[in-house]
């Protein structure tokens, strides 16, 4: 059955609008931390003063983090196949497991660094979940601070070279889904953003950065 426009729409708005958080909500003794791992993946996640990760979605009874969400957002360096189908250089999220709510703020996140080090920020290219794509059409639709640029195919359909062709099986499955043209599909873009986040962030004294260098 192929998912409709107005189901899409009415996910979204119920799903990621609906209780989204911000930098005003997050609690007293939370913070967000950036993590860096090598050259290989960047983890942000929600985290005491001390740079530890908040399991809350992870243990609900514990007590010490019962007012703060829990979540992290994980987040390589190239996208898949990336040698051969360059993406423009673009960062992508390889994995997240956000509680309600508190999603949105750590994507936010994760583009504006993406940004920052890389060409911009793509989802993962073989699979994304319904949830996932509704982030990704948010930005797309409702969010004039983001920088959309639209991503080639593998077999360089735009005939404009190789640096922008990017794998596009994901978008294709959801233009299967959503009867679309794979480059109609919000998935099948790179995503930018300017590091207004990490500014309010750094300012507020809520921001822990480990093992990345960030210039904003």
């Amino acid at each position: 059955m192929k998912l409709t426009e107005a189901k899409l729409k009415q996910l979204i708005v119920e799903v990621l609008e609906e209780g989204m958080k911000t930098i005003a909500d997050l609690p007293e003794g939370t913070f967000i931390k950036i993590d860096g791992h090598g050259k290989d993946f960047i983890e942000i996640y929600y985290a005491d003063e001390a740079g530890k990760e908040s399991n809350k979605f992870l243990s609900p009874d514990n007590p010490e983090m019962a007012q703060s969400g829990g979540g992290v957002v994980g987040l390589d360096y190239e996208s898949q196949l990336a040698d051969e189908f360059p993406c423009l250089n673009a960062m992508m999220i390889s994995f997240s497991a956000v509680e309600a709510g508190w999603g949105p703020l750590l994507y936010d996140i994760a583009m504006e660094v993406a940004t920052l080090l890389g060409g911009g920020l793509v989802s993962d290219r073989t699979i994304v979940s319904d949830f996932a794509y509704g982030v990704w059409d948010k930005y797309e639709n409702n969010r004039p601070d983001v920088e959309i640029v639209q991503l080639d195919n593998e077999q360089d359909s735009f005939k404009n070279g190789k640096q922008d062709d990017c794998l596009q099986n994901s978008s294709r499955k959801w233009a299967k889904k959503l009867n679309k043209d794979w480059d109609e599909t919000s998935i099948s873009k790179m995503f930018k953003k300017e590091p207004t986040t990490l500014i309010a962030l750094r300012d507020q004294g809520k921001l822990i950065i480990q093992d990345v260098e960030l210039n904003f």
